[in-house]
């Protein structure tokens, strides 16, 4: 037993992430402990962790301990029922990249009933750029004209993948549109989260929205 506070220990695994947050783990072997435990408590790694249910094979309840039901020996297997594929139109736009494989896993894994955030959300260290993946869906028989448009925060500009796009009959393209965002005000640690919506439009007709939460932090990991 250590007898460290949880908070110690998870500055501890964090600081391993060279390739990640060298630079805050080089500050942090320059502090002390009494100024590492100040650092602690004014970025938040002191406030309480929250566990949500997702699934268990052991039982337990929601609000009993998070180790409850959990005993010596092997459980028997459990597979999963698998949730149905969610319908789409002929032509469709949808979040890709980690949004969507989470969304399928999810399904996969008979993890329907987990919350997750609408819109979407993600965390990142400003200043940078957000690169939001598209899946653009066309189960037409012909090649059709897409138009993506992205309506932004003041000062973030649009860098990439806006714009019109053909897309064959009977595919599915991957789209890519990578936002350029500011520097954080001085002395802020964060900003309130901020929307980006990402339309699309084929025949003069729209054929899906997509909304993204988007915080800014002076310290973040990246995307």
């Amino acid at each position: 037993m250590t007898k460290q506070p949880y908070w110690r220990m998870s500055i501890d695994s964090f600081r391993v992430h060279q390739t990640q947050a060298k630079s805050f783990s080089d500050k942090i072997a320059q502090m002390d402990e009494a100024q590492i435990e100040k650092m602690a408590a004014g970025d938040g790694w002191t406030d309480d962790m929250h566990f949500v249910v997702g699934k268990s094979l052991v039982g337990g309840s929601v609000t009993g301990d998070i180790f409850e039901g959990i005993a010596p020996g092997a459980i028997p297997f459990a597979r999963s029922e698998v949730s149905p594929e969610p319908g789409r139109p002929e032509l469709s736009v949808e979040l890709g990249g980690p949004w969507s494989f989470y969304s399928d896993f999810r399904r996969a894994h008979g993890l329907t009933n987990l919350s997750h955030p609408e819109p979407p959300e993600i965390a990142l260290q400003a200043p940078g750029t957000v690169v939001i993946p598209l899946w653009i869906r066309n189960r037409t028989a012909k090649a059709q004209e897409i138009t993506i448009s992205a309506t932004l925060p003041a000062g973030w500009t649009a860098q990439s993948g806006t714009g019109k796009f053909k897309v064959a009959a009977k595919q599915v393209a991957a789209g890519r549109i990578e936002v350029n965002f500011p520097a954080l005000a001085e002395n802020a640690k964060k900003t309130e989260p901020q929307e980006i919506t990402v339309r699309a439009e084929a025949n003069g007709q729209s054929i899906g929205e997509i909304k993204l939460r988007v915080e800014l932090r002076k310290r973040a990991l990246p995307q």
